[in-house]
């Protein structure tokens, strides 16, 4: 036997192997963690959007809700540092009675009726800040052709939702502090 002959057998699979190990690398690994980033950024900001709409809900008046939504840009500065941008967001009130299982959502400013204010007709109900809001998670590689997820960033809503603590009226105006 000779020393070629020896060496052919045993050295071609390490020729083999190393090209084998970068389509791996290539085609596999990095996709991978490329994909596992986006679930990493999500629930970052996942986690950021509902610790922001407790703290909404904790405030006195609602019209403070929306001024502090609308100022308040901590939590959009934070998600921009960890890779997730915020397009939009909506803040609404769902009002839910508890005994008739009715709902209605209030957009905006806009005032509760008084059937469906604490000791109201619709009474007794549950008051839920939900804020609605559009993200962009892009991948940590991108580039080639425009795969949501994969090349490109990954549009997503997230929704969170709080209960509205303040039930109490203002004892200046007589008013709830859910409706001013």
């Amino acid at each position: 036997m000779s020393i070629t002959s020896q060496r052919g057998k045993r050295g071609g699979t390490i020729a083999e192997f190393g090209t084998a190990f970068v389509v791996l690398v290539v085609f596999f690994f990095i996709p991978l963690v490329n994909l596992s980033f986006i679930a990493v950024r999500y629930f970052i900001a996942q986690g950021l959007i509902q610790e922001y709409v407790h703290r909404l809900a904790q405030v006195e008046k609602r019209s403070d809700a929306y001024s502090m939504l609308s100022s308040d840009t901590w939590w959009k500065d934070f998600c921009d540092r960890c890779g997730v941008t915020v397009s939009s967001h909506v803040l609404k009130l769902q009002v839910c009675g508890a005994n008739s299982g009715e709902k209605i959502t209030v957009n905006g400013g806009a005032p509760v009726s008084t059937q469906w204010l604490p000791g109201g007709s619709k009474g007794p109900c549950v008051y839920t800040m939900d804020l609605f809001v559009d993200v962009n998670v892009p991948p940590i590689y991108s580039g080639g052709p425009s795969v949501p997820g994969i090349t490109s960033p990954l549009p997503l809503q997230i929704a969170a939702h709080s209960n509205w603590e303040n039930l109490s009226r203002n004892p200046v105006t007589t008013e709830y502090f859910i409706n001013e």
